[in-house]
């Protein structure tokens, strides 16, 4: 399990911690992804995680040819799963809101466009 992992790395608990990741979550199905993030929001009493990823959108109407074809492309290669973050996290309210479902406290984002 994700906190069992964090255990054997032995993280003073009582050090401010930042996790980075790009484009991790998109691959990876939203339950489990979610159990990660619980896991690291509470292994250091002061955590925080920056995120990068790709917001889709609405799938039937997305106005970013970018994200429309990453989509086609990982779908059609079997990458993007029905359950992968990367289809069922679509827009930046989305993604704020796993965050704070997950036990982050705040949660603050942008897009590329805004």
């Amino acid at each position: 399990s994700p906190t069992e992992l964090l255990q054997k790395l032995n993280l003073d608990r009582s050090l401010p911690t930042l996790f980075l990741q790009e484009c991790v979550s998109m691959y990876v199905p939203i339950t489990a992804y979610k159990n990660l993030l619980q896991s690291l929001s509470t292994c250091a009493d002061d955590v925080s995680i920056a995120c990068y990823e790709p917001i889709l959108g609405n799938a039937a109407n997305t106005s970013d040819p970018f994200g429309r074809m990453m989509e086609q492309n990982l779908t059609q290669a079997g990458v993007a799963q029905p359950e992968s973050c990367l289809l069922k996290t679509r827009s930046l309210k989305d993604q704020l809101d796993k965050l704070i479902s997950c036990g982050f406290q705040r949660a603050v984002g942008c897009d590329m466009w805004n």
